[in-house]
């Protein structure tokens, strides 16, 4: 598994720069308002990054250094949206429990379950 690939460690403090923040302050909450448009998902996806994956990907001027680091950030955007979407219709279907993101939200499930040593499905 490649580096940019892996969770992070199951670290529960992200450093801001500002202060310290826990993962619970940050709102990744899956509403029907942050999936009505891609905008909308877009800003959660950059919420999620900012807990999961802060410093994952290289920016220069608010732009991507190179091609590969954009095509990395757009693979694991097209996964998250759909792990989004999956979490949204389970949690509006009135289970006992309730999805929500956390730090596999942008790994296909072939990727998951290698990653905690299980079988391809």
């Amino acid at each position: 598994m490649s580096e940019s690939s892996k969770p992070l460690a199951k670290d529960d403090l992200t450093s801001t720069g500002t202060g310290t923040t826990t993962k619970s302050d940050i709102d990744l909450e899956v509403t029907c308002d942050n999936i009505k448009s891609e905008s909308e998902l877009l800003a959660l996806y950059w919420k999620w990054i900012s807990v999961f994956r802060p410093g994952r990907y290289n920016f220069q001027n608010n732009k991507f250094v190179d091609s590969e680091n954009e095509k990395l950030f757009m693979e694991r955007y097209e996964i998250f949206k759909k792990t989004t979407l999956k979490i949204y219709e389970h949690n509006k279907g009135g289970h006992s429990w309730t999805m929500g993101h956390n730090n596999f939200s942008d790994m296909t499930e072939d990727e998951f379950a290698k990653y905690v040593g299980g079988c391809k499905r």
